[in-house]
């Protein structure tokens, strides 16, 4: 049977839900101010396909003649996330950013100076006790290149540039106010890893190389980190699809083999240094946490943390560096005098032409 619609269908528009469907929308257009005559089903496909651009006309709710109460939620036609199926406009012009993205990278940019800040201004009360002193401009600026690289990598690894995922995030509402949660968590989780110094069996603990004096915090680092592991990858599992769930291994597996790819470097070659610093297993480790769970939010918080603390406190050196030496020699008045740290090619030439004793370093 055809559908018979009275012209003055128009003059009752206003007053309709914004949760009419789509195909009744281009009905209504199609057939508003005509004769009421009787429309086939074969009839309306066609008007739903030639009404089509302006039902997305009017979903764009700031074009003028459009129709206001029709959003997008009716007809979405913005970007979509998947590649085989792109949406938007694909002109001149047609990528927009939203500035709700640029606004959450602010908001993050800012934390991580906030706590590069706190981190300083704890290394000035001598916590911890190998603090390096204030940089120059060039380390400084090294240093802050390190820390907004890798901070706005791992912002967009854990979709922190999402909108919904910054308003999980930062929600101050009761009961629960998940943002005072993580910021307080962020702030003394860098602070309160520094603060270990302070326990006198901790001040040597070093995440690289295995030290029996240590074997119990290593084992728990290991555990927490197995566990913290599994569950994410668990959860990736169980609420993604097949192709999300590779993205997330695959794209996770990225960073640890390159940043593996130090150790296979050393292996290559014996006269390299390597040092891997708890800057970057707090960077791997809060790359995991992209999901709004408790759990996932306060491993990024304290992870962030961290791994701004050990910028901030120790700069960021190079996981793996070519071997410096030192030169000890007697001044003027017979003191022993120490020089910076030189090059190997450097040492040679000052040992070979100057009575000076080569130190390597510890």
């Amino acid at each position: 049977a055809g559908l018979r619609l009275s012209s003055s269908t128009p003059t009752r528009l206003s007053r309709w839900s914004t949760k009419l469907n789509n195909s009744l929308i281009c009905r209504i257009m199609a057939t508003a101010g005509g004769n009421g005559a009787a429309v086939s089903p074969f009839e309306m496909a066609e008007i739903g396909t030639r009404a089509a651009p302006f039902v997305r006309t009017a979903s764009a709710g700031g074009e003028p003649g459009g129709i206001p109460w029709v959003r997008t939620e009716t007809l979405p036609t913005g970007r979509r996330t998947s590649l085989l199926r792109a949406g938007g406009e694909s002109g001149c012009h047609g990528h927009r950013i939203p500035g709700s993205q640029y606004f959450t990278l602010l908001v993050w940019i800012v934390l991580l100076l906030a706590e590069y800040g706190v981190v300083r201004a704890v290394c000035n009360l001598g916590v911890p006790h190998d603090c390096k002193p204030a940089d120059d401009a060039v380390k400084l600026f090294a240093d802050f290149q390190q820390l907004f690289l890798l901070g706005f990598v791992l912002a967009i690894y854990t979709g922190m540039h999402w909108p919904d995922r910054f308003q999980y995030i930062f929600s101050f509402r009761r009961p629960f106010p998940r943002g005072i949660v993580f910021l307080a968590s962020y702030i003394v989780g860098g602070t309160a890893w520094g603060a270990l110094d302070l326990v006198p069996t901790l001040r040597s603990f070093s995440l690289t190389g295995i030290n029996p004096e240590y074997a119990v915090p290593l084992l728990c680092l290991a555990a927490g980190a197995a566990f913290l592991v599994i569950w994410h990858v668990y959860t990736a599992y169980n609420n993604n699809s097949c192709s999300g769930f590779a993205a997330y291994v695959l794209s996770r597996l990225v960073l640890v083999l390159f940043y593996g790819g130090h150790l296979v470097a050393k292996f290559a070659d014996d006269e390299l240094t390597f040092h891997f610093h708890h800057y970057m297993v707090a960077f791997l480790a809060a790359s995991l946490a992209e999901f709004n769970h408790p759990l996932s939010m306060m491993l990024l918080a304290i992870g962030t943390g961290v791994f701004v603390q050990g910028i901030a406190a120790y700069d960021a050196d190079p996981i793996i560096s070519n071997p410096q030496y030192h030169l000890t020699f007697r001044g003027r008045s017979g003191q022993e005098l120490t020089s910076p740290r030189i090059s190997k090619e450097a040492a040679i030439f000052f040992n070979s032409h100057c009575i000076l004793r080569v130190i390597l370093p510890l």
